[in-house]
């Protein structure tokens, strides 16, 4: 076994980077010297080139390789690095070279910003160039020919004296010269009557996005109270609809009990004269109203009263008809007198004339309107 020696030198030549050029230029070469087993030799690099490897067999048994690096010179190779890597057994060797490349300049011209307008003080134009080697002259002209009045090149930089007026609109062009060539770059200059004021932002933008915490704030405050007045119109809907009317001043009218609020139902006349057959009861007869007779009513207040007309209606039973409606204690006083008898009275629905302060209920009954609303 023998260990190589190994080192990398870079061409002597002046890599020059022309416009229409493209020719492979040595850049390097990389040795690796009497090693045996002969050595590993690569490239580490970001240049775009490639490399070529050689392999020379001495005398004694041992190798020497070489590797050249080639690549077209430009102005993006320049200042960047090219190392050689060798690898045997173990051992690792590295060493690196910076590539030089020379190349014309190239020129951009800096200082009009879009708003030069009427009356506008101190503006100038700079002429950049990158270059290697450096620019070393400048020349400041027009699309038109010679600079408008008012206006001094010194250099690389060109000043406008003076406020800004129209004559100065134009098309200026700056050229840089260097060893490898000249080259130039132009700017449009253009003049306005009035400053231009750049709109603010969108406010959209400018607003940072709401953040998660707030949304679910205000969701959860529209929702509860949504519940809170959902829960309310429910109860008021429970209300309404179970409401029976429990004031002690309730009025009942005898009916079905299924009329619509405020309105008294219309039924057929009844018949007054009811038939019955020969064998029925006669305690089981209904009577005009509450189910007895005018000769019970009488017998039963006695036979010593005020004198009537034979067959005319007994003056209680001539007020009652004009009733439009019994109270909730008379109906259960007269349902407890009679039991289970037939409950008879004389229905006319011309009598039904509800007074304009009473409110039908749904189950039937009226109450006053001062104590429904209440």
């Amino acid at each position: 076994m023998a260990k190589p020696t190994n080192w990398i030198e870079g061409t002597q030549a002046v890599l020059r980077a022309k416009k229409g050029h493209d020719d492979k230029i040595l850049v390097a070469t990389c040795t690796s010297a009497n090693g045996k087993p002969p050595s590993v030799v690569s490239w580490e690099t970001r240049l775009k080139g490639e490399a070529e490897y050689q392999e020379i067999r001495n005398p004694n048994g041992t190798v020497t390789v070489i590797s050249r690096y080639r690549l077209v010179p430009s102005r993006e190779a320049h200042q960047q690095s090219l190392a050689c890597i060798v690898n045997y057994h173990m051992d690792r060797f590295r060493e690196s070279i910076t590539i030089n490349v020379q190349y014309e300049p190239e020129v951009t011209i800096e200082g009009f910003d879009g708003n030069w307008y009427l009356q506008r003080m101190d503006v100038k134009l700079t002429c950049k160039a990158d270059a290697n080697p450096p620019a070393t002259e400048y020349h400041w002209t027009t699309l038109n020919g010679s600079l408008p009045k008012g206006v001094e090149a010194q250099n690389r930089t060109l000043f406008f004296r003076g406020p800004i007026n129209y004559s100065l609109a134009g098309t200026y062009i700056c050229e840089a010269t260097n060893p490898i060539g000249t080259r130039s770059g132009q700017v449009e200059v253009n003049i306005t009557e009035f400053p231009y004021t750049p709109s603010p932002p969108d406010h959209g933008r400018r607003t940072g996005p709401v953040p998660t915490a707030i949304i679910g704030g205000v969701a959860g405050s529209v929702l509860l109270v949504l519940i809170v007045v959902g829960g309310i119109v429910v109860a008021l809907r429970r209300r309404r609809h179970t409401f029976k009317g429990d004031y002690s001043t309730k009025k009942h009218v005898y009916g079905n009990g299924y009329s619509k609020a405020g309105i008294p139902q219309h039924h057929p006349p009844m018949t007054q004269n009811l038939q019955y057959p020969d064998d029925s009861d006669d305690e089981k007869k209904a009577g005009p109203l509450g189910g007895s007779s005018y000769e019970e009513e009488e017998e039963e207040e006695g036979r010593g009263g005020a004198e009537r007309k034979v067959g005319g209606p007994h003056p209680k039973y001539d007020e009652d008809a004009k009733r439009p409606y019994f109270t909730v204690d008379e109906a259960e006083a007269c349902q407890d007198s009679y039991g289970d008898r037939t409950l008879g009275y004389q229905y006319d629905p011309e009598q039904l004339d509800l007074a304009e302060n009473m409110v039908s209920q749904n189950d039937g009954s009226f109450i006053s309107k001062k104590e429904w609303y209440v």
